[in-house]
C-alpha cells in the first residue's frame, strides 16, 4: 500500500527576551531551487534513526548556529515539548528563552542558512510569501500550544 512516509522533526520556538516588543528567532532557509529558497522557519529538523526529539534539536541547533551556545542553551532550558501532527510529520516544538545578550553572541552558520531575523510576535502570523509551508502551519498552533 502506498501512502505518506510519517518522520519526525523537533523545532525551537526561541523567544528572544529584553526587547519592547515579543520577538522571536528565525532562520531563512537555504534550499537552492525550491520554493521555500529565501523563506524564513523555526529552527530545527528531522529526527535521525534511534534520536529522542531533544537530542534532534540539540544536534539540529549545533548545525544551524555556528557557536555552540543555542544547542547549549537547549540543553540547559529545553523542558517540555508539544507534539502536533502536521501533514506527515509528527513535530516536536521546544518553546525556548533566550536573553538578547544571547541573541548577540549568536552565528549562523553558512551551509544551513541565509541568516537570522527576529520576527515580533505582531508579525508571526501566517504568511506563504514569507514562511515555510510547515512554518505557516506551526504559527497558527501557536496560540493554543505554546506558554513561556
Amino acid at each position: 500500500m502506498g501512502g505518506l512516509e510519517i518522520y519526525s522533526v523537533s523545532k525551537a520556538i526561541i523567544r528572544v527576551e529584553g526587547s519592547p516588543e515579543q520577538t522571536y528567532l528565525m532562520s531563512i532557509k537555504r534550499d537552492p531551487g525550491s520554493d521555500n529558497e529565501g523563506k524564513l522557519e523555526f529552527l530545527g529538523g528531522r529526527m535521525e534513526p534511534g534520536e529522542t526529539p531533544l537530542e534532534t534539536m540539540v544536534r539540529e541547533l549545533a548545525e544551524e548556529e555556528a557557536t555552540g551556545n543555542l544547542s547549549s542553551v537547549v540543553k540547559r532550558r529545553a523542558n517540555d515539548h508539544a507534539e502536533h501532527q502536521i501533514g506527515n510529520a509528527l513535530h516536536f516544538l521546544f518553546p525556548l528563552q533566550i536573553s538578547e545578550a544571547e541573541y548577540d553572541e549568536l552565528a549562523h552558520h553558512p551551509d544551513e542558512s541565509h541568516g537570522f531575523r527576529l520576527i515580533t510576535a505582531e508579525d508571526l502570523a501566517p504568511s506563504p510569501q514569507q514562511f515555510t509551508r510547515k512554518t505557516n502551519s506551526i504559527i497558527q498552533l501557536l496560540d493554543l500550544t505554546l506558554e513561556f
